[in-house]
Parts: structure tokens; C-alpha cells; sequence
């Protein structure tokens, strides 16, 4: 399937993430109403600054309520119907439905997602800073620091999207666990880290652009009723801050959600032809602790260890044990009356039971013939 009818078959995740971005506008508006005009007008001269302190931290706990919390887990969904139906050529009927089943049997909850995530997120971070520094990741740009900088800014933009290729791996590969699936999508991005970021600058250029243009024209919208009543001052920084609010919802439904779709065959196909080396991970855990963390969690569970021996238990070596009166007595003494200590035998340490010659685990003879 094409990008375009992957991205046109789940605009119902993108509605549904710009109805979030957007109620968290209208909160902030609300908030706006009824902390600075009402409150500050309440409270009298002096107090607007502390309300517009207080709003701008109201929104900030709305947006991370409505845009972080549901929104990371709505945005789980669409990254396993995307990836899936870059493998399977199809798309579901209802795809939020189908990316809620997805979620639940991959990860059972998703709260596990997001740990895998803010894992996943972390590890490409700390490994993208490593490259910088023992390789010339930037070298297919030209000679010139200014560009050098404005290039690692896209390239940090576009972390977000890499990550969620990197999940959007562990909706394909269900026979490992999904930590151990992030941990693979993590090291394959490793290994083709120059051929995704050269892709990377344009996409993340695209989307700042985009989110740039927004932001404008949704002050723009704003200021002009506003310049037309001949208000300005907090009213100004209130336009700014829901125009920011209204672009950056814009951003994560709908440009966002275009680049990850044109990302994630590129990534896949790099995916399907990466080996994975088993020297790779031990690197890049030197490299990243998140990584380490995220393939520890990843790692089978360890059989019990087995049972130690009697004597190892008892903190003392076997021939301590002989060195014992009761082991002075000859065989048929020790049998012939009810023992107070087990036997113990001195090359494997296994406890044998009264009567017995020989062990049971290594076969050695206890005692001599006739004894």
C-alpha cells in the first residue's frame, strides 16, 4: 500500500487526536476567562501577572492530561495499524478498534507501552549523541556550522519519529517480547542511522515549516478580532499562547502522523535487511543506559538456580562433617542405632540416606567392601 492510502484509510486517528489537541485549547481559553479577567479583575492591580503564572501552568497540566496521557496511548494503536498494514498490504475496517486490539494483545495494557517508549526514546537519544561524537553523522551536508546546528535541530525533532518505528517493530515481531523487540528496532536504527537521518532532514524541515506556518495564522485569526477591539497587552500573550496551542495540536494529528507514514517504509525495509550482530548490543549498552535498561527488561526469564548442597547450605566443607565424632564410628555402628546427622557424600555433597553405599548422584562408594 501506498503511503497516501495508509494515511487517508487512519485519518480517524488523526481526528480524534485533533479533537484532544484542540480541547485543550478550549480549556485554556476557558482557564484564561475565568483566572485573568475574572480573578485578576477580583483581586485588583498587581495580581495578573500571578493569574496569567497560574493559567499557564492550569494548561500546561490540561494539554499533558488530554495530549501526553490519551494521546500517547490513541497514538499506540496507530502506530501498530501502520506498521501491520505495511506488511500486510491491508487495512482494517474500523482502524481504532483494530489498533486497540493491537495494543492489548501485544502489550496486554498500555502503560506498558509508554514505558517502552519513554525507553525506546531515551536509548535513541543517548545513542544519537554517541554517533555525533565518534562519527561524522552530518557528512552528506555542507562544510558550515550554522547549518551543522540547524541540521542536529531537525534531527532532535526527529527522534519522535524514529521511535515510533522502532515501536511500530514490536507490533511485528510477536514470538520475543515487545522490550526485546524495542530493543532490536533500537539497534537496527543503530546500523542505519546515516540513511534514515538523510531522509530525516527533509521530513523534519517539512514539519517545522508546517508547524511554523500554523502557529502564524492561528494569531493571526486570533489578534485580529482583538486589534479590531483595541485590547493588547495579556490579551496578546494569550492569542500567542492558544495559536501555539491550536499549531502544535495541528502538528501532532496531522503532520505528524504524514511523516510517520512516510518514514515507516524505510524503516521497515532497512529493518528487513539489517543482521543483527550479538557484539552489537554489548556496544551499545556501553553506549546507552537506557538501552541496557530496555534489553535487561527484555531478557527471557533465568531458570531457578539449582539447589546447593547440603553442606554448601550449612556453610562448612564435608570433611569438616567427618572430622566429627559420629564420623569416627565404623558403617555398621552408624546404621545399627538412629542417626542424628544426615550422610554426606565428601565428592558431590549429596545427602544419602542410611543404609545406602553408594551415591545416588555421582556413583562414588562410601565405603569399603565388608564394611
Amino acid at each position: 500500500m501506498s503511503a497516501k492510502e495508509i494515511f487517508s484509510g487512519t485519518l480517524a486517528f488523526c481526528w480524534l487526536n485533533l479533537a484532544l489537541g484542540m480541547a485543550a485549547v478550549l480549556i485554556s481559553a476557558f482557564l484564561f476567562v475565568v483566572l485573568v479577567l475574572g480573578f485578576g479583575a477580583l483581586l485588583g492591580v498587581g495580581s495578573g501577572g500571578w493569574m496569567l503564572f497560574v493559567w499557564l501552568v492550569l494548561t500546561g497540566a490540561a494539554r499533558y492530561a488530554l495530549v501526553r496521557y490519551l494521546g500517547r496511548r490513541l497514538q499506540a494503536g496507530y502506530v501498530g495499524v501502520i506498521a501491520v498494514a505495511y506488511q500486510t498490504g491491508t487495512l482494517p475496517g474500523d482502524p481504532v478498534e483494530a489498533g486497540k486490539n493491537l495494543v492489548m494483545q501485544r502489550f496486554g495494557a498500555s502503560n506498558a507501552y509508554v514505558s517502552i517508549e519513554r525507553l525506546a526514546f531515551g536509548a535513541i537519544w543517548q545513542l544519537q549523541r554517541a554517533l555525533r561524537k565518534t562519527a561524522n553523522l552530518l557528512d552528506f551536508a555542507p562544510r558550515n556550522e550554522s547549518l551543522a546546528r540547524a541540521l542536529e535541530l531537525f534531527l532532535n525533532a526527529y527522534i519522535g519519529y524514529v521511535k515510533n518505528c522502532c515501536l511500530g517493530l514490536t507490533f511485528l515481531m510477536g514470538y520475543q517480547s515487545a522490550y526485546k523487540s524495542a530493543a532490536d528496532g533500537v539497534a537496527i536504527y543503530w546500523q542505519n542511522a546515516k540513511r534514515l537521518l538523510k531522509n530525516a532532514v527533509k521530513s523534519a524541515a517539512a514539519a517545522v515549516g508546517l508547524t511554523a506556518a500554523c502557529c502564524l495564522a492561528f494569531f493571526l485569526l486570533l489578534r485580529l478580532p482583538l486589534r479590531l477591539m483595541e485590547l493588547s497587552g495579556s490579551w496578546s500573550f494569550a492569542a500567542f499562547v492558544l495559536a501555539l496551542l491550536a499549531a502544535w495540536a495541528v502538528k501532532d494529528a496531522l503532520i505528524d502522523s504524514w511523516v510517520l507514514v512516510k518514514t515507516m517504509p524505510v524503516y521497515l525495509e532497512s529493518a528487513s535487511k539489517t543482521p543483527l550482530s550479538y557484539d552489537l548490543y554489548g556496544k551499545l549498552c556501553s553506549l546507552s543506559p537506557r538501552f541496557q535498561e530496555l534489553l535487561r527488561r527484555g531478557a527471557p526469564p533465568q531458570p531457578a538456580a539449582p539447589q546447593q548442597a547440603y553442606w554448601a547450605q550449612q556453610a562448612y566443607q564435608p570433611q569438616a562433617y567427618y572430622r566429627q565424632p559420629y564420623a569416627q564410628q565404623t558403617v555398621s555402628q552408624a546404621h545399627a542405632q538412629p542417626s542424628a546427622f544426615p550422610v554426606i557424600c565428601p565428592v558431590c555433597g549429596n545427602r544419602i540416606e542410611p543404609g545406602k553405599r553408594f551415591c545416588a548422584v555421582c556413583g562414588n562408594q562410601l565405603y569399603p567392601p565388608g564394611a
